[in-house]
């Protein structure tokens, strides 16, 4: 359970907390994390030491999913909720070849209002593809910016029984369960 102000990396040129002074394994075992979780977002991060693994459960075309709860700054429309469904055109930081940005449409697979607060609106949100900072950057670009963000799935495997900064190897089970996820896709 990746707690806010960790970076996802094993270890920080910067000497910033980082999820390798969190997660130390007793085998010794070089491990890295899958994916990544901004510093400001909590949540499921999955660590490995598995190159293949890694890398079949980050590339998009497995297609695994992906879910978070995100708390955001005001009342969703109806409008809105359609607007972020049908996807938010993105330009990501790489370029191309002839150094123009490239922009595509960034999609939810499902969204859904959790619960409406005073000022504050909670979202179920789950993504099959991953960009930088996805989530963050399209409720911006729609009016309600992320107040808090946790990730409580990736694909078959949830969040639950943790604590912020805990962390716990996964059951052969779990194990044997996101590989089938991968190989479904």
């Amino acid at each position: 359970y990746k707690p806010r102000g960790i970076v996802c990396t094993m270890q920080d040129p910067q000497s910033r907390p980082c999820v390798g002074t969190v997660v130390r394994h007793h085998s010794g075992t070089r491990i890295f994390p899958i994916g990544r979780l901004d510093m400001d977002s909590q949540g499921l991060l999955l660590l490995t030491n598995d190159n293949v693994l890694a890398n079949e459960l980050m590339h998009p075309s497995h297609g695994i999913s992906k879910t978070y709860e995100v708390s955001v700054r005001g009342k969703l429309s109806e409008d809105t909720l359609a607007r972020l469904q049908k996807g938010i055109f993105l330009v990501d930081e790489h370029t191309r070849h002839d150094n123009t940005k490239r922009g595509r449409r960034a999609r939810i697979k499902t969204i859904s209002i959790e619960r409406h607060d005073r000022d504050r609106t909670l979202l179920k949100i789950t993504l099959t593809e991953g960009r930088n900072r996805q989530v963050r950057r399209m409720l911006a670009l729609v009016g309600h910016p992320v107040k808090r963000l946790r990730r409580t799935h990736i694909g078959p495997l949830a969040l639950s029984g943790l604590k912020p900064g805990q962390w716990r190897d996964l059951t052969p089970k779990e194990v044997a369960s996101i590989r089938h996820s991968i190989r479904r896709q």
